[in-house]
């Protein structure tokens, strides 16, 4: 989600046998990382993607057990568009309204 009415926001059905609310922030965060154009920061309440992009920034390479073929999507893309000087992560409450998101 980029912003009410921004022709980035994506809405779709999570791919894979696994349907959860994990797969799906991660399946955002794969996104983000793939159509982001410039330096940019990601806003996640998602703890599993806020941690693992901080791995990825800090150089952790951690050995992943679930979706792992959204991992590798993530990985590939943070490296090759140059890593913690193009993209950040940012940990935010979930559930905001949007007068509490803008300030």
């Amino acid at each position: 989600y980029y912003g009410e009415g921004h022709a980035c926001n994506k809405e779709c059905a999570t791919e894979g046998a696994d349907h959860g609310a994990q797969r799906a922030e991660l399946e955002g965060a794969a996104d983000w990382i793939a159509y982001a154009w410039r330096p940019t920061v990601c806003w996640t309440d998602s703890q599993l993607v806020y941690d693992g992009i901080k791995d990825l920034e800090e150089g952790r390479q951690k050995k992943r057990k679930h979706h792992i073929d959204l991992w590798n999507k993530i990985n590939f893309g943070y490296k090759a568009k140059g890593g913690k000087s193009f993209f950040r992560v940012k940990k935010v409450k979930g559930h905001r309204k949007t007068r509490r998101v803008r300030r």
